[in-house]
């Protein structure tokens, strides 16, 4: 298994509407990360507690999906964001694998 310092995915992982393909993709991601390394995740965040449904397309997870899944790692900076030509919030999510 290849291993980098960095591991960047910007804008993929809520097309993954299966929770445990997305979990296992959350994982793999992981899995490609040096010891020492960072994994940086762009996502649009839901809210905890948020129920709103997502469309059949797209699933939000919250942030504490995304502290499940990478248990053992630290979340070294959380950036929301908003994009200006869109108005929508975006979450900059930078782990690092201790």
């Amino acid at each position: 298994l290849e291993r980098f310092d960095v591991v960047v995915n910007i804008d993929v992982l809520f097309h993954v509407v299966d929770d445990q393909r997305w979990e296992q993709a959350v994982s793999n991601l992981a899995g490609h990360v040096a010891p020492g390394g960072h994994l940086v995740i762009q996502e649009a965040l839901r809210a905890s507690g948020d129920t709103t449904p997502s469309a059949h397309h797209i699933h939000f997870r919250t942030l504490d999906d995304y502290r499940r899944v990478l248990e053992g790692w630290r979340l070294l900076d959380h950036r929301p964001y908003v994009l200006p030509e869109a108005g929508t919030t975006k979450d900059l999510l930078i782990w690092v694998r201790d």
